[in-house]
């Protein structure tokens, strides 16, 4: 007759086996895939006018005219977005942001979708107005093989976290 403490003993190497092959079989977790840039270039054209990307990427528009643009999102309610610099809403009706030559504006999508927004000229610039439009798809396993660089930080320096657009930014 073995006593307790023995058969406790005798039963640690295979328990200790069976802990190891637990803790093996299951691996280290997979490596998140680092969220990236996407540009949109505004000129005479938008480019690219349809823009596939990743959720939680950064989608930057670059104001390569020589007057200021907004872009606008006519459905503000409907955008989650993780992080976002230059857009703000002046009313419940839009998400918009006005954008000097050479300077940019952008936002991180935080769900799936497709989302839909106009550029337009400033209307101060004397010149007749034009409207262009553009859509951003949110989509998995997004090709993200388009014009990427490292993300930026927010205005702030960091991200401001899941938000959605009916809250005015300051």
């Amino acid at each position: 007759m073995v006593s307790g403490a023995k058969a406790l003993c005798l039963l640690c190497p295979a328990l200790g086996m069976l802990a190891l092959a637990a803790g093996c079989s299951s691996g280290p977790p997979a490596p998140k895939q680092p969220h990236r840039v996407h540009t949109v270039n505004i000129g005479q054209t938008v480019e690219p006018g349809q823009i596939n990307v990743g959720r939680g990427d950064e989608v930057r528009w670059l104001n390569q005219g020589s007057q200021p643009v907004a872009v606008i999102f006519p459905k503000p309610d409907s955008i989650l977005v993780t992080c976002r610099s230059g857009f703000r809403t002046p009313n419940a009706k839009m998400l918009s942001a006005l954008i000097a030559p050479n300077a940019s504006a952008s936002l991180c999508f935080a769900e799936h979708g497709k989302y839909n927004y106009s550029i337009r000229d400033n209307e101060s610039a004397g010149a007749a107005q034009t409207d262009r439009s553009g859509t951003v798809m949110i989509v998995a396993g997004a090709d993200r093989s388009t014009d990427t660089v490292p993300p930026a930080a927010t205005s702030t320096g960091q991200s401001t976290g899941v938000q959605p657009m009916e809250t005015p930014n300051p």
